[in-house]
């Protein structure tokens, strides 16, 4: 084990002292400022009526989800102390992955709060792509299909020395997963119903739902493109000559588009949806 002091500082900074510290930041309530901001990301009007509401929901979600991953952090920079532990352990998909549950958890478990007035509901039913754009699930199932056809070609095409074919099906297999249960738990979030009269608190909880599905089709898209870039990496092993550029290309946009889906879920905001409750608030005249 390297016990220098360069080892140990890379090892306890980025892996033990800056999780700590996210994670008790992570229990105190969002600001006002924080608030307001993804209200205008989320198209709601921050009132007295729904303020604590939505500082609740947003603060219970990140609170979930930092308590699950950053105790995890640390495996990333095992390393660096010491190299002879398990590669396959010593990554930052495992908090990655932790971060995400945890989120999941936090949305599904809330509590639903007393019925104050009538309980309202639309008669239509609410449907995933009421908040959620068309193309974030065509680039779910695109991404899917890639990885599906690059792992068909890997199989048929590539020859195999170095045994990796476990490690290519086993990614696909849980990234098949994490679509699966994201799927199942965006459609439980749309159909929960809506308590009250309030158009304040109305507009506030379909924009809570809206960030939620957000959250669920990130982890989708975050699972198809790790199996999108398992796969195509596998099926091109020894990339040389003409296929080693547009492969390049490939991971580093994979890469970008795993960032700005990180950055999403992690300011809590939407693609955009389209808002099934418009509140009308009545004209009082003078």
């Amino acid at each position: 084990m390297d016990t220098d002091a360069a080892s140990l500082f890379w090892f306890v900074v980025p892996g033990v002292i800056i999780p700590g510290v996210l994670l008790v930041l992570s229990f105190w309530s969002p600001n006002r400022r924080q608030i307001e901001r993804w209200g205008v990301a989320c198209d709601v009007v921050i009132t007295v009526e729904n303020e604590a509401m939505v500082r609740s929901r947003l603060g219970r979600v990140r609170r979930f989800r930092s308590a699950a991953s950053f105790p995890f952090w640390w495996l990333a920079f095992v390393r660096t102390v010491d190299p002879g532990f398990p590669p396959v352990l010593a990554t930052p998909v495992i908090g990655l992955g932790a971060y995400l549950i945890g989120a999941l958890v936090a949305e599904l478990t809330g509590a639903r709060g007393v019925p104050e007035g009538v309980r309202r509901a639309s008669l239509a039913a609410r449907l995933v792509g009421d908040y959620r754009p068309r193309w974030v699930q065509r680039l779910i199932v695109g991404l899917g299909t890639i990885a599906a056809v690059a792992t068909a070609v890997r199989f048929r095409l590539v020859e195999d020395p170095s045994g990796s074919t476990r490690a290519l099906l086993t990614s696909i297999a849980l990234a098949g997963v994490v679509v699966v249960i994201s799927e199942v738990a965006a459609r439980r979030i749309v159909r929960r119903p809506q308590r009250g009269a309030d158009v304040d608190r109305l507009a506030a909880d379909e924009g809570l739902r809206a960030t939620a599905v957000s959250m669920t089709s990130g982890a989708s898209l975050l699972a198809t493109i790790g199996a999108a870039a398992a796969a195509t990496g596998s099926a091109v092993p020894a990339a040389t000559g003409a296929w080693a550029l547009p492969l390049v290309a490939w991971m580093v946009a994979l890469q970008g588009m795993a960032v700005g889906v990180l950055v999403l879920i992690v300011r809590q905001e939407t693609w955009g949806y389209r808002r099934r409750f418009r509140p009308v608030r009545e004209v009082v005249a003078a």
